[in-house]
């Protein structure tokens, strides 16, 4: 499943629906009902697709920094564990 695209969303929330049997879609700068869109919703919707973006790529760069700790912890507790193992091993010798 695929992550919804923002700019797509907001068009919906903004009531304007496309037409997909006619290949219809709404103007960025006017409404379903042909009202333009005023030049300041315009750009609080050019920030909030901005926002959408920064969000979405701090989220991946965290998840991948996240990745790279599991690596890492999954590597010292493997070095751990064979640690154990020779200790265990020189023991029983």
């Amino acid at each position: 499943m695929r992550d919804p695209d923002p700019a797509a969303a907001l068009i919906e929330a903004s009531g304007c629906r496309v037409h997909q049997e006619e290949g219809l879609g709404c103007d960025e700068r006017s409404l379903p009902d042909g009202t333009e869109i005023p030049p300041q919703v315009q750009q609080q919707i050019q920030q909030a697709q901005q926002q959408i973006q920064q969000i979405t790529e701090a989220q991946q760069a965290k998840t991948q920094e996240q990745q790279v700790t599991e690596q890492q912890l999954t590597q010292m507790k493997s070095d751990a564990l064979l640690q154990q193992t020779k200790a265990q091993a020189a023991m029983d010798k």
